[in-house]
């Protein structure tokens, strides 16, 4: 059903680490907690871009989190 409705992406989460599979062009995204993560990746949150041009998407461990966010406004 998402193929047919033209869905290019799905996000989902509390699954205690992060997770990804594909099928065709659907990518299917599960993202770990920030509380306890059980994988090997660090607790974090994942940022998503949703643009004219496509998604794009990243991990963001707590520890490594940007002071400015590409896209965003600057600060004033």
């Amino acid at each position: 059903m998402f193929k047919e409705a033209g869905v290019s992406h799905v996000f989902a989460g509390h699954y205690h680490r992060n997770a990804f599979g594909r099928d065709g062009a659907l990518e299917m995204v599960t993202t770990g907690p920030v509380g306890r993560p059980l994988g090997e990746d660090e607790s974090g949150f994942r940022l998503v871009h949703v643009r004219a041009e496509g998604i794009e998407h990243e991990y963001i461990p707590l520890g490594r989190i940007p002071t400015l966010l590409e896209g965003a406004p600057s600060p004033q």
